[in-house]
């Protein structure tokens, strides 16, 4: 498992552009929910956008 941390917006974008295949996440809980079964695909990047302060305003109501 690989986790890329980034820094700002465009460089998260970035990190998903370069890996089609990554999975953005924004805690814990996006990791277990996407956590493979098989051991063989466990080779998967994630990016955490839980750091990116311009993110941090938005908030979903149901």
């Amino acid at each position: 498992m690989n986790a890329l941390l980034p820094e700002s917006i465009p460089e998260a974008l970035d990190m998903l552009a370069r890996d089609p295949a990554a999975v953005p996440m924004a805690g814990g809980t996006d990791l277990l929910v996407h956590w493979p079964v098989r051991i063989e695909a466990h080779d998967r990047t994630y990016v955490d956008l839980s750091r990116l302060e311009d993110l941090k305003p938005l908030t979903w109501k149901a």
